[in-house]
């Protein structure tokens, strides 16, 4: 890995706060989008958000062995470690208040059950949801829990979260 993704890495691993994670997100994806602003009406302020397409995303894909067009999947980086898919879903589930947060009990149903939905899901979201030509643009108040400015080189000028 190169000394500037390494860099870009590190800090945004920095502004993760104790015993929180990083959901990084299809940023185009309306479905994906509507679920980080869900996400931050709901959890315990600890996760922080990035694109994949955006430069911290490719970096923290890139650190963690994953493609830099991994976009398939949400992706959670937590103390846990890596997970992808409904893991990472599920695992989202235990930063959410009540009763969102008993979506965590969904972890019993193994995996590969739970990832055809998902995979059924991640097929069907851009003709069911739409999707953007660039990445969001966050209010202010989600704005400060992205890792990095969301206003970078997607031109994303305009759009509104």
């Amino acid at each position: 890995m190169s000394e500037t993704a390494t860099d870009v890495a590190d800090g945004a691993l920095a502004e993760v706060p104790e015993g929180g994670a990083v959901v990084l997100f299809d940023g185009v994806c309306n479905f994906c989008s509507w679920s980080v602003r869900f996400i931050h009406e709901h959890d315990d302020g600890t996760l922080r958000f990035a694109p994949l397409q955006s430069e911290v995303g490719a970096a923290l894909l890139e650190r963690h062995g994953l493609a830099a067009d991994y976009f398939d999947s949400l992706v959670y980086l937590g103390e846990d470690g890596v997970h992808t898919k409904s893991d990472g879903a599920v695992r989202i589930a235990r930063h959410l208040e009540q009763p969102w947060r008993a979506l965590w009990l969904a972890r019993v149903v193994p995996r590969p059950v739970r990832d055809v939905g998902y995979d059924l899901l991640g097929r069907v979201r851009y003709r069911l949801f739409g999707k953007k030509e660039s990445c969001m643009i966050p209010g202010p108040d989600l704005r400060s829990r992205f890792l990095d400015d969301p206003t970078d080189e997607f031109g994303t000028a305009g759009q509104t979260a």
